[in-house]
């Protein structure tokens, strides 16, 4: 019997960790919360409140106004703040 076990990590868009890996940046305004929790110091909730600040404000102007999302101080700003940029905001289907 086979009784090998591959496990594969948790699914993570490739893409997301192919570019902050090479040292790009991962657009706030754009980027899923799966994608945001690849940010440093950053976790599942820290990410929907991300998404959800964006959706309030219906996009981050800068990235900077990731300080009003409760959960992001200076000192977590300053972990993150040269993994992410700003793009156009394009508000999901519903």
């Amino acid at each position: 019997s086979d009784d090998h076990v591959v496990l594969r990590p948790a699914a993570v868009p490739s893409v997301a960790v192919a570019a902050l890996r090479d040292g790009d940046t991962l657009d706030v305004n754009q980027a899923a919360a799966r994608e945001l929790v690849l940010l440093p110091s950053v976790g599942p909730k820290l990410a929907a409140r991300i998404v959800a600040e964006r959706e309030r404000r219906h996009g981050f102007r800068r990235t900077d106004d990731l300080l009003s999302v409760h959960g992001i101080g200076p000192a977590t700003y300053a972990r993150i703040q040269r993994f992410v940029r700003v793009g156009p905001f394009h508000a999901e289907s519903r």
